[in-house]
């Protein structure tokens, strides 16, 4: 057996090991013999808090290889650190969550296989405990920095059939140590799998006999089937609330309604109508008016302010007049006052004189978001009179 002063950075409660949680504090690295790093515990939403301290783990790393020393990694799906939670003296791109590795590594997600195929090098046999764990993968490896890290190497320690890399180990020229990248385990939990790799590095062996799991020990056999009845509800649970979130999301879209980007709002746009009882499609970008359906159409628009006669969707709509109309009903549909929240808009000019006329005349019926957004609840409870306000405005329509 080995005694190693091993570091665990993303998993807890290993007796072997100095271990923290990605939110705590990193120890100093360069105390240690062995750093294994559980990237597949960490999420975008703790990354987003932290990824400020991953070049100090990674310059922190890069002394562990310089010294001899390994860092061992189980690989998690690749993000980018949210934009929105990224400091502005951060020059683009972003963060990633592979930034802490002392060797810069590309992992990209592709569609989920089964086979591994365990290469035949001393470093791949070492980890043959760890891959037995592993029985399918998500995550492929890959290395486009030759150029940039002369002197470096990367070797496969595992592939899938197609010969592309899950399992790597990589290293430098000058420096004695080695990042070894290991595919999530799939018949355990990290938490195994960390024992495992602790196991390797060690030289320990925690195997038990074939068949302890066979010894009866009384009232266990109640409790697995209590843990099942309850894994049971729990997926039911699971299910449900993914169904939920599912049908939120889809609700959510109409807030973009009031979006101030317009592919979002046209989309949103093209939902309400379709709720109120008017079947619309896109149109090509090029094209006057946003939406076509059969004797419809419809212009969106987001604007700071009111809609006047300089508005350039006020030029559009006059080129479909002009090239395209035949007997269809005009709608404009306009989110005036867009930075604004719905309720602060009330009393305010949404149309100036002239464009109302202009509107009237050319009968089109007009109207703000917020009139479209009390038209969709009114169609909820009587569709055909929201249809029939729409089809009988000429200018501004209000609710």
């Amino acid at each position: 057996m080995t005694l190693l002063d091993i570091l665990v950075i993303g998993d807890k409660q290993h007796a072997r090991a100095t271990c923290v949680d990605w939110t705590e504090e990193i120890p100093n690295i360069e105390e240690f013999d062995l750093i294994i790093v559980a990237l597949n515990e960490l999420t975008q939403e703790v990354f987003n808090q932290i990824a400020g301290k991953f070049s100090k783990i990674a310059e922190e790393a890069r002394t562990i290889l310089a010294t001899g020393r390994s860092v061992w990694c189980i690989i998690g799906e690749p993000f980018l650190q949210d934009r929105k939670k990224t400091p502005k003296s951060v020059p683009y791109p972003p963060p990633t969550n592979y930034d802490l590795l002392p060797i810069p590594i590309d992992v990209v997600k592709v569609k989920e296989g089964t086979s591994v195929i365990v290469e035949s090098s001393p470093d791949a046999k070492k980890f043959k405990p760890f891959f037995d764990k592993v029985k399918g993968w998500h995550l492929e490896i890959k290395w486009p920095y030759h150029s940039t890290w002369p002197g470096s190497e990367l070797n496969p320690l595992a592939t899938n059939k197609s010969g592309k890399w899950i399992s790597v180990v990589a290293s430098v020229a000058d420096r004695k140590g080695k990042q070894y990248l290991l595919p999530i385990p799939t018949v355990c939990d990290t938490r195994e799998a960390i024992e495992t790799l602790i196991d390797i590095a060690t030289g320990e062996d925690r195997t038990e006999p074939e068949w302890r799991d066979q010894v009866e020990i009384p009232g266990i056999l109640t409790i697995d089937t209590e843990i099942s009845q309850h894994e049971s509800e729990i997926s039911a649970v699971q299910e449900r609330i993914r169904d939920l979130k599912v049908k939120r999301l889809e609700l959510d879209k109409y807030r973009n309604v009031f979006s101030v980007h317009e592919e979002p709002q046209v989309d949103a746009v093209r939902l309400v109508l379709k709720d109120v009882g008017f079947e619309t499609q896109k149109t090509k970008p090029s094209f006057p008016v946003d939406l076509l359906g059969k004797d419809l159409a419809v212009e969106v628009t987001s604007i700071a302010g009111k809609v006047n006669s300089d508005s350039p969707k006020m030029f559009q709509l006059l080129q479909f007049f002009e090239k395209y109309r035949k007997n269809e009903k005009v709608i404009l549909v306009a989110n005036t006052f867009k930075r604004e929240f719905p309720s602060n808009r009330s009393g305010k000019q949404d149309f100036t004189p002239q464009v109302i006329g202009y509107l009237q005349s050319n009968e089109v019926c007009a109207m703000t978001c917020v009139t479209l957004f009390e038209l969709w609840k009114l169609a909820k409870k009587d569709q055909a009179k929201a249809q029939k306000y729409i089809l009988q405005t000429n200018g501004e329509l209000k609710v």
